[in-house]
């Protein structure tokens, strides 16, 4: 048994040294539910002065990210305070706009998500970039368990890659309509080879 957890430990510290963490928004704290607009303006988000956040999402109060043990070995301490609620109504969504990966090498988005129904895999949950505000670009990410006891567990995913840019936008967008997602902790990292 500590020979298996050593070789988890080594697997799970070889992962975590490929990405190179330059921006985390951890979505701040709040006392209550709040609208994301809301929570902007009462600049409540950690990088409310250099980033503007919008989407027809909800700031959360309840479930702020606990990260579980692989997770918080992977991305650090949970931020908890709070966390965006998506709903199982489509269009509901969260965007962060004005991210500048102009001199990221081989950019990535990392986010914590958790899931209300252990059968979605996470394929309702559009996790775009856009250049423009209008154009968006669909980005791919590992689906999320369909095991027993996989619903209402913080996991987190990294995106495939973005584009280096001055000024990206990055949309969290529901689809479906079965299952609620929550988004913490989401960061652009450097992906190393």
């Amino acid at each position: 048994m500590k020979k298996l957890v050593l070789i988890v430990m080594l697997a799970v510290g070889s992962l975590s040294a490929t990405y190179a963490q330059v921006f985390e928004e951890s979505m701040g704290t709040v006392t209550k539910n709040v609208s994301i607009a809301g929570h902007y303006a009462a600049k409540g988000f950690k990088n409310c002065e250099f980033l503007k956040f919008s989407g027809s999402a909800e700031v959360q109060l309840q479930g702020a990210s606990p990260r579980n043990s692989i997770y918080a070995t992977l991305f650090g301490e949970a931020s908890r305070g709070a966390n965006i609620r998506i709903a199982d109504v489509p269009g509901t969504d969260f965007v962060i706009s004005g991210i500048n990966t102009k001199d990221i090498q081989s950019p990535v988005l990392g986010f914590g998500i958790l899931k209300g129904v252990v059968k979605s895999n996470g394929s309702d949950l559009a996790v775009e970039y856009s250049l423009d505000g209008k154009k968006w670009n669909r980005l791919k990410f590992d689906p999320l368990s369909v095991e027993e006891g996989s619903a209402l567990v913080w996991t987190y995913r990294v995106t495939s890659e973005l584009p280096q840019a001055k000024e990206l936008a990055i949309r969290f967008r529901q689809t479906g309509g079965g299952c609620v997602f929550r988004i913490d902790d989401v960061g652009i990292s450097s992906k190393k080879d």
